[in-house]
Parts: structure tokens; sequence; C-alpha cells
């Protein structure tokens, strides 16, 4: 029997949950700042160099932005974790960063990279028969299991990356924000949204994570804020994770117009879909009259 007729799309992967006690030690933030960078200035995994001048030829900005959608709207459908997305886009940013490839391979690359990223941060990491369906069997096992050893060689099987959702719970535990479930959500989605753009790859992740949240607790109005403004926020943040207050401000800044403008395309999609229904009902409520004008 064919393997793809046995597919039906149901299998969602266990999440593991977050340890309070450990999240709230204040070690474990200090020590996620020490791995992200390397001597104290430089940060680890950013590169001051553009890929799309200097090493790809047929890769462009755009061509990333249409893989890393495919690759959240993976995550999306199989409910993997909210680390899986942001590392395997990092993983695709450093592979194009040092190895050249054609275009046709960009999603065999974004497959790939989604399987490392669930393999190392999932209890259950996403098979390869459901990201072949996902490609619509554009690769074969064979592609992915070649490309998954290109990919850890490539990157010298140095895999651990911090991300900016590394952050997003040794923060919070350390801000004592009202809803703080709701909260992590929105920065969790704010970090996703970020990874599809390619200019927030040259944010440090401590960085990244930081904005999101001050983004999402400045976005919920309703919520009690103990820092009394925003500058406030922003200035506790930045005594936690040793960030410049201007950068800080400048990524917010960047975040903020970035979902802006996904409120702003959504927004256009409804208005054409709605359009669309109501151009095709008074077709349809024409048709129907004219049937009946006929029938008469």
């Amino acid at each position: 029997m064919d393997s793809s007729l046995l597919w039906c799309g149901e299998m969602v992967c266990p999440v593991a949950q977050g340890d309070p006690v450990l999240n709230g030690d204040p070690r474990v933030l200090q020590q996620l700042i020490k791995v992200e960078r390397m001597d104290g200035k430089r940060f680890r995994f950013i590169s001051s160099r553009c890929y799309f001048k200097e090493v790809q030829d047929e890769v462009q900005p755009h061509m990333r932005r249409i893989l890393t959608k495919w690759m959240m709207e993976v995550c999306e459908e199989q409910g993997a974790d909210d680390i899986v997305f942001p590392l395997a886009a990092s993983y695709v940013d450093r592979f194009l960063s040092c190895v050249r490839i054609k275009k046709s391979q960009l999603q065999l690359l974004g497959a790939v990279c989604l399987l490392l990223a669930s393999k190392l941060r999932q209890c259950r990491s996403l098979t390869v028969d459901a990201l072949i369906y996902y490609t619509d069997y554009s690769v074969t096992t064979r592609d992915i299991t070649t490309w998954e050893l290109l990919v850890l060689n490539s990157l010298k099987w140095d895999m651990a990356s911090v991300t900016a959702s590394d952050f997003v719970d040794p923060l919070l535990s350390r801000l004592d924000v009202e809803r703080e479930d709701l909260v992590r959500r929105h920065s969790h989605t704010f970090i996703a949204l970020c990874a599809t753009e390619y200019k927030f790859t040259s944010y440090s992740a401590s960085l990244l994570a930081t904005a999101c949240i001050a983004v999402a607790i400045n976005g919920i109005t309703w919520l009690q804020k103990p820092w009394g403004s925003l500058l406030g926020l922003q200035e506790h943040l930045t005594q936690l994770t040793d960030i410049n207050l201007k950068y800080l401000q400048i990524c917010m800044s960047d975040v903020e117009d970035l979902i802006a403008l996904n409120i702003a395309q959504l927004h256009q999609v409804m208005t054409t879909a709605s359009t669309t229904a109501s151009l095709s009902n008074k077709l349809s409520c024409s048709l129907t009259v004219n049937g009946s004008q006929i029938q008469a």
C-alpha cells in the first residue's frame, strides 16, 4: 500500500512545559547571554555581510521570505514547539551564508532545517514523511537524509544556537507581569514573525526577545504596568540583559512596523475575500433569477 494514503495530517507533536524554578533562576539568563556572546563584544552567528550579495547567485530576499513563511505554516500545522521555527530559520541563514545553492533547492533546505531543529528541541521530532508531504512530494527521503548531513557538516555540527525564544521565559519570570501566559504567546508570535524577515538577522537574540516582549506588554493596554511607563519598562529590560536602550528602541520600532505591515496585508486579504464572496453571491442570485425567468 502506498504510504501516502496513510497520511491524515492529524499528528501533533507533544510540547514540553517550562520549569518555573529553572526559568526563575537568574543564572539561567546570565548563562544565555554569556553563550550568545563570543568574547563580550561580538555575537555568535551574526554576520555583518549580506549573503544575498556575497554568496548566493540565485537566492533573493523575497525567496527567503516565502520559504520561512512556509516553514512557519508547517510548524503551526504540526503544533511544533515555539522554539523550532526560529531555530530552523537561523540554520537556514547560517547555511546560506556559507554554501551557494540553487533556488530550486530552497524548500529542501527549509525542510531539512525544520527536521534538525525539531530533533534538537522537541520531545518528538517532525517526521520525514510529514515534511515530504508538506513539500507536495517534490523531495524524497534520500534528498532529506543527504542534505541533513550536508547542513550538519556545513554548520560544523554546532546546532545548539541560542534564539530569541530562549530568552522569553527567563525574562518574563523576572518581570512579574500580569497575564504572563498572554504576554508569552504574543512574544513568541512576534519572534516568529520577525524570523520571516531577513533584516532581523542583524539583531542579537537577546535584543530581539527583549523588543518583542516590550512590544507585547505595551500593546496590551489593559495590563497593569508597575514600571509606570514604556520608558520605565525599557530601562528595566536593559538592566536585565545589558542592552543599549537606543538599540532596544530601534528594534521595537522595527517590530511594530512589521506587525503593522502584516495587519494591513491581512486586512487587504480579508477585504478582497469579502468582495469576492459578495460578487459570487450576486452572480449566484443573478443566475437564479435569470433561470427562474427562463423557466417561467
